[in-house]
């Protein structure tokens, strides 16, 4: 199991010099490359001037301190905080959502591919299971590698523990057989995720996972039950949903 006890602050905030010391110490480092996300920020997020400045710390990092180290680099932290995006910009927390991921897939192109982006949230416990699923919805977070704290179903993520362990997502060599299909991020209408709801209660003692409609195809290996809410399906998932049965799996709708 890859491990990170504690991460290596860098400030990267609007009044940071981007000048920073960096460990010496032997082993790999996860960094976290503190923006002010998203609460300590100056002004709206769609202000530009604040995200090319914010977006400068990235490649300074990239450029200064990853490229010398990148052989004892874990990745970087872009943000580590809350998941109630709508606490720190306001808004529906479907709105904050899309508003906050659009900011952090942005910055996040400025990073190359060989250095995992990193994410860390910590789940209010008063968060519906439900809510949640929406907010690390598969096809918003594909890009990062994520790390949870508190999350109230199994996942396949790295986790967060409370002594600020950092553990990697390993590759799991048997998945459930049990899964729900979670509707894409674009589907919002609260009538595609009511069914969904009581199965995170009724699930609750039964290994399960859950999957992303535009991921199926690649991820029903070893899958026998779907469970599906007919009415938050998008045509091609209701292709794939024929493929899947095809194959001899069961649906539940």
């Amino acid at each position: 199991m890859v491990l990170a006890r504690g991460c290596h602050l860098l400030d990267g905030g609007l009044e940071s010099s981007l000048k920073w010391e960096v460990p010496r110490e032997e082993g790999k480092i996860l960094y976290h490359l503190d923006l002010g996300l998203f609460d300590r920020l100056k002004f709206p997020l769609e202000h530009q001037a604040q995200f090319q400045s914010l977006a400068l710390a990235v490649e300074q990092f990239v450029d200064t301190v990853w490229l010398p180290r990148r052989n004892r680099t874990l990745g970087v932290l872009l943000y580590q905080g809350t998941l109630d995006f709508s606490s720190l910009v306001g808004g529906s927390y479907l709105d904050a959502r899309d508003r906050c991921y659009d900011f952090l897939n942005t910055l996040a192109k400025r990073i190359p591919d060989k250095l995992p982006a990193c994410l860390s949230f910590r789940v209010p416990e008063s968060m519906p299971a439900l809510q949640v699923a929406q907010l690390i919805s598969a096809d918003l977070v594909e890009h990062f590698t994520l790390f949870l704290n508190g999350c109230p179903f199994p996942h396949a993520h790295g986790i967060w523990d409370k002594d600020d362990t950092y553990h990697f997502p390993q590759i799991q060599d048997a998945l459930p057989a049990t899964a729900i299909l979670f509707p894409p991020a674009s589907v919002t209408a609260e009538e595609a995720f009511a069914p969904l709801e009581p199965l995170f209660t009724q699930l609750h003692n039964t290994p399960y996972r859950l999957i992303n409609e535009e991921h199926l195809t690649e991820q029903w290996h070893g899958l026998d039950h779907l469970y599906v809410s007919e009415s938050g399906l998008t045509p091609q998932g209701r292709r794939k949903l024929q493929g899947f049965q095809a194959a001899g799996g069961t649906l539940t709708l």
